[in-house]
């Protein structure tokens, strides 16, 4: 990250660039700066994704389900690869 985290005179903060040598934003709390920058990634992310996404091979899986048998074994494996198998287009996001 290229910014510092400045504490104002008033308790509160900004944030300073290094890139642009000035102040970009003043009078945060711990609560608004942690808005400023979750905002910040959320923006970043919407422009990979879809990059990530459009990288993505069938041989990935089988790469992935390969790594999972050396260092999980093989049941794991195989486990993994009856649940992806399994779901629909409507599944909802799982935690494993």
């Amino acid at each position: 990250m290229s910014h510092i985290l400045i504490k104002q005179p008033n308790g509160k903060y900004a944030i300073y660039s290094v890139v642009i040598d000035d102040i970009i934003s003043i009078n945060h709390t711990e609560e608004s700066l942690i808005n400023f920058y979750l905002e910040r990634e959320k923006e970043r992310l919407k422009k990979e994704i879809p990059k990530r996404v459009k990288r993505i091979n069938d041989d990935i899986l089988q790469e992935c389900l390969t790594d999972i048998e050396i260092y999980h074994g093989k049941q794991k494996s195989e486990k993994i690869k009856t649940l992806l198998e399994s779901q629909d287009k409507n599944a909802d996001v799982e935690m494993l």
